[in-house]
């Protein structure tokens, strides 16, 4: 029999656990929405999207820039995110594109499915072979960086609004457009809004378009508040999809998202959550975008019943969930008295 906690242990456990569940339908959820086109298959396994693949590659990155913060080493998030697309890159066997700089194997690199090609993702591949563009107009406003950054979220319902600043350095690896970081930046603020089940969902978020909108992100925070209002009164037409997301942008597939997701809040309405995705410009953006703020609110479950846990990757966004949460609020993580690391594997999967 082993002793118990003490009483201060209890709340540190708790949040742990909500923060663990948290990441976990974020990630289970971003993978559902972005494989939705499978989600009537009979197939035993399904394929993941190259968005999913993206974002456990982001993931990855994260929990290496938080590792070298706690070990005191000094943190670049962006240079731990550009390295972790290096690795999904060579997976990929993308030409011209140089190869991880460290040489740092990757959980994820061990998964066939990870270098299985599910998709393009144009501006990504632009920027790992040249860097991105930097002229004016030039960058990129796809949804690949809106989705990648989602599970950011999980670091801002630990630490507030006010860490939202590496997610520039985070999407700036791929996507500069003047719109891409404050996109991704509200998208992770209402994935940490959405955690919040003490808050109806809609109020949720619009107070936090009231006081947390993005700086330089006037006229994503309008076009969102726009689908909040839209959802109010005119919820669930296909048509209201096609006029908030006139086109594949981000700020297009955020609006969609938002709109979807508070038309059909519910865990039983997820089947019909997707469906109205689809009638985005950008729908496998928009179902994923869907996927991880009904993650965020209703935890893995819900996902996972629903052919989350069918995916070639279900490992993969449990285990690098889990990590992003442990990370988050653990690092560096511990040893025993006799220097033992808590979790001895733990090295060999993030080294470097």
């Amino acid at each position: 029999m082993t002793d118990e906690p003490s009483t201060g242990d209890h709340p540190s456990a708790a949040t742990l656990s909500r923060l663990i569940e948290l990441s976990r339908g974020v990630h289970h959820g971003i993978a559902l929405g972005d494989a939705a086109d499978h989600l009537t298959s009979t197939a035993p396994v399904w394929p993941t999207g190259v968005a999913t693949q993206l974002t456990l590659a982001t993931t990855e990155g994260l929990v290496r820039a938080m590792e070298r913060a706690g070990q005191g080493l000094g943190v670049d998030w962006g240079h731990e995110n550009l390295e972790a697309l290096r690795r999904w890159a060579t997976a990929q066997q993308v030409p011209g594109v140089a190869g991880n700089r460290t040489g740092t194997p990757g959980l994820l690199s061990r998964s066939p499915a990870f270098g299985a090609r599910r998709g393009n993702a144009p501006a990504t591949v632009r920027s790992l072979r040249s860097g991105p563009p930097a002229g004016p107009g030039q960058g990129s406003l796809g949804a690949h960086a809106l989705v990648r950054t989602l599970p950011f979220g999980v670091l801002l319902t630990l630490h507030g609004p006010s860490l939202t600043w590496p997610v520039e350095e985070l999407v700036g690896t791929t996507h500069t457009h003047p719109l891409a970081t404050p996109t991704a930046t509200l998208d992770a603020l209402l994935v940490a809004q959405a955690s919040d089940r003490s808050v109806p969902l809609a109020e949720g978020f619009s107070a936090l378009l009231e006081n947390h909108a993005p700086e330089g992100g006037d006229l994503v925070t309008k076009r969102v508040g726009a689908a909040v209002t839209t959802a109010a009164v005119e919820p669930c037409d296909p048509a209201r999809v096609a006029d908030l997301a006139p086109d594949r942008s981000a700020a297009s597939t955020l609006a969609a998202a938002v709109y979807v997701v508070l038309s059909h809040p519910d865990p039983h309405e997820l089947m019909l959550a997707m469906a109205l995705a689809s009638f985005s410009p950008e729908k496998h953006g928009t179902s994923a975008v869907v996927g991880g703020l009904l993650g965020a609110r209703h935890g893995s479950t819900p996902m996972l019943e629903r052919g989350a846990a069918r995916l070639e990757l279900a490992w993969a966004c449990d285990a690098l969930a889990t990590d992003l949460a442990m990370t988050a609020m653990l690092t560096p993580l511990g040893k025993e008295p006799d220097g033992a690391p808590w979790l001895p594997s733990w090295g060999a999967r993030y080294t470097g």
